[in-house]
């Protein structure tokens, strides 16, 4: 009865086995994973909120054929470059942020539009010894700084074209074999005017030098010293918006003490009355600016003689750099007043009881004024008024 009950049981686990057509044991399979799907990204971008070098090239041919499209690209370009705009306060790689070169288009040859559209191009030039190539374009990180107002809509009607421009000036040599260039670097900011086809220079910036000791290696190409871009960029930037106030100064006005060779104590004298001008530097004029006027005054003689005491006074000034003795050497580029002495031009300190602090102003004018050389100190305030862009003041002590 046994064997007959233990057949019965491997009978039946003979026929579930046969039944379920599967090993008692086998290896689970993991599901396949669905392939990923390539989407095809819009335009050459690198990743959200930066650009690719390939979209600021395929920008630059568009825009050579169609110029009046550089408004719409700019507003694209911000919004897709938004994380990559260049802080040029800060050293990096890029330097510079991207430039549109525009080959062959003369961004010169450009109509009037009807505001203050300002176009800042960049230029930086060749240094064969420290392979740095020419580079030039249209400045747009510089530009996505500036106010909407002041983006012109075509590459061809602007107001106010401001060019950038880097120097690469090799100071020194490094390593044995003295193949390492040292780099300082000159950074000019000018403006160009289209009526007098001429540059004006706003300002420049100079870089220190580069380290005296540096590591060297093949690999490396120069070692420069400081790159002044933010200066610049800060420059072109309050320039284009009207926000750069004009400046001057002369080299001859030292620790605010003017030299004695341009008062009393000087040698050039036309009796008893000093004739050699100091040097003038003017900055920063507005750039509808048609000619400048000076006025030298010493506030200290009021006590003395009952009133300012006229020193020096000049309009229709084209030259924003005057030299040393411009009043006599370059008397036919500009229209001199009398002063207070008596005489026609530059009548120099001299103080008669104590040091004296005397005031020289510039002033930017919207037109040539009708003048003749020995006006008074009268008919010069009546002929600026009215006409003034901007001014700007310095003050010199001289001793007695």
């Amino acid at each position: 009865m046994k064997s007959s009950y233990l057949s019965f049981v491997m009978i039946l686990v003979l026929l579930l086995t046969a039944c379920s057509g599967t090993p008692a044991k086998t290896k689970t399979e993991a599901p396949a994973l669905p392939k990923p799907q390539t989407e095809k990204a819009e335009g050459p971008i690198l990743m959200e909120g930066t650009v690719s070098i390939e979209y600021i090239t395929e920008a630059a041919e568009r825009l050579a054929k169609n110029p009046e499209d550089f408004g719409s690209f700019f507003a694209e370009y911000k919004e897709k470059n938004r994380e990559g705009i260049e802080d040029f306060t800060l050293r990096s790689y890029r330097r510079n942020g991207y430039m549109l070169d525009m080959g062959s288009l003369d961004l010169r040859a450009k109509k009037t539009a009807d505001g203050n559209r300002v176009l800042i191009c960049f230029e930086q030039f060749a240094n064969e010894k420290a392979s740095l190539d020419l580079k030039t374009g249209v400045f747009l990180d510089c530009m996505a700084q500036l106010p909407e107002e002041n983006i012109p809509d075509s590459l061809t009607e602007y107001d106010t074209l401001i060019i950038i421009s880097a120097f690469p000036n090799t100071v020194a040599y490094y390593g044995s074999t003295m193949s390492i260039p040292g780099i300082q670097w000159t950074i000019n900011v000018s403006y160009y005017d289209t009526v007098l086809d001429i540059y004006t220079t706003i300002d420049e910036f100079v870089g220190s030098y580069p380290p005296g000791t540096v590591m060297v290696s093949e690999a490396k190409k120069f070692e420069d010293g400081s790159y002044p871009m933010d200066q610049a960029v800060e420059c072109a930037l309050k320039y284009a918006t009207g926000n750069l106030d004009m400046k001057v100064s002369s080299s001859n006005i030292v620790e605010g003490e003017i030299l004695p060779q341009h008062g009393m104590y000087g040698e050039h004298m036309d009796g008893d009355v000093p004739t050699l001008s100091f040097p003038l530097s003017i900055k920063y004029a507005p750039k509808d600016t048609v000619c400048y006027a000076i006025k030298m005054t010493d506030p200290d003689s009021v006590p003395l003689c009952g009133y300012e005491w006229y020193h020096w006074t000049v309009v229709n000034l084209k030259d924003d750099e005057l030299p040393e003795n411009a009043s006599v050497l370059r008397a036919a580029k500009m229209v001199q007043g009398k002063n207070d002495f008596g005489k026609i031009g530059y009548g120099g300190p001299t103080p008669p009881d104590k040091p004296h602090t005397y005031v020289i102003t510039v002033y930017a004018l919207d037109c040539v004024v009708g003048l003749e050389n020995g006006f008074t100190k009268e008919e010069f305030e009546e002929a600026i008024k009215g006409h003034i862009l901007a001014e700007a003041s310095m003050e010199g002590l001289y001793n007695n």
